[in-house]
């Protein structure tokens, strides 16, 4: 953090000279400029300041194809995500992965499948710190289904680690709930199972694990 000032001056150096620069290698530095010094700020508890900066990013390139772009906007919305709620901002950091979902759910590329991964896990874990723990179970189960066939090693943790809290969250619930209740949710699970629909949960109803890849 001691030369973060010194960082930040770089950056804002940076976009100046090329900000309007259309070149696609040039843009793509432009953008990480831009995301660096969002969580430069973050990290020094600038969390507004980060935001704008985010939703900078989010402004520029936003639909831009660029794999390398489409990164970029992901990790924006990442901070959006763990920045709101830091800031107790429940409503905006769910909508900030629900974004990340609905972008980049399809794509192909192994490190925008990692970030809606942990998109899943975030979202999940915002409602159950918000005592929400039916919504988590929802997520979790659609995620661990989504990504039960993954061949990324970080997606692999990462669908452990909802399955393990869905298992363990529903063995709560039926200590917790009449019996009418939990045969009506474990019928949702089972259907849920056999769900051959792609899109997730949460995208159909319309709607802070940052160590990942630790």
């Amino acid at each position: 953090l001691g030369r973060m000032p010194q960082a930040i001056e770089r950056y804002d150096a940076i976009v100046a000279r090329f900000g309007g620069d259309r070149d696609p290698p040039v843009r793509r530095i432009v953008a990480r400029a831009l995301v660096d010094k969002a969580d430069g700020l973050a990290k020094s508890g600038r969390l507004a300041g980060a935001l704008v900066l985010a939703d900078d990013v989010l402004k520029r390139f936003g639909a831009d194809r660029d794999t390398e772009l489409r990164d970029e906007v992901g990790m924006a919305l990442a901070t959006k995500a763990i920045d709101f709620d830091r800031l107790g901002r429940a409503k905006e950091a769910i909508a900030a992965c629900d974004e990340i979902i609905r972008r980049f759910v399809h794509a192909p590329d192994s490190r925008l499948r990692v970030m809606v991964a942990w998109a899943f896990l975030t979202k999940g874990d915002i409602y159950l710190a918000h005592k929400v723990p039916f919504a988590t179970l929802r997520i979790y189960d659609e995620a661990s289904q989504m990504f039960r066939d993954a061949s990324e090693p970080d997606i692999r943790k990462m669908a452990d680690i909802m399955s393990n809290i869905s298992r363990s969250l529903y063995s709560s619930l039926v200590r917790s709930l009449p019996h009418a209740k939990i045969d009506v949710i474990a019928a949702q699970r089972a259907l849920a199972m056999f769900d051959d629909r792609n899109l997730p949960w949460c995208q159909r109803r319309g709607t802070r694990y940052a160590h990942c890849g630790e």
